[in-house]
């Protein structure tokens, strides 16, 4: 599976992507999907992350997974 969320690339398979930016050709983050149900973690930008998204794909774990929290 490929995509993009927000100018990312997405890739990946069987609930483990990798975000990449291609504009510097470097790895941003990674995330899985956990076996409980529409629970996801993941490390993005350097900071860990477990978010709750149900019914979602993986482009959508990926845009929640990018935005920044303050």
């Amino acid at each position: 599976m490929t995509g993009a969320s927000d100018g990312y690339e997405i890739d990946g398979d069987s609930g483990t992507y990798v975000i990449t930016d291609p504009h510097v050709d470097r790895i941003v983050g990674a995330y899985y999907a956990e076996s409980a149900p529409g629970w996801w973690r993941g490390v993005v930008h350097g900071r860990v992350r477990r978010l709750f998204v149900p019914c979602a794909g993986p482009l959508d774990v990926a845009a929640r997974m990018l935005r920044r929290q303050s």
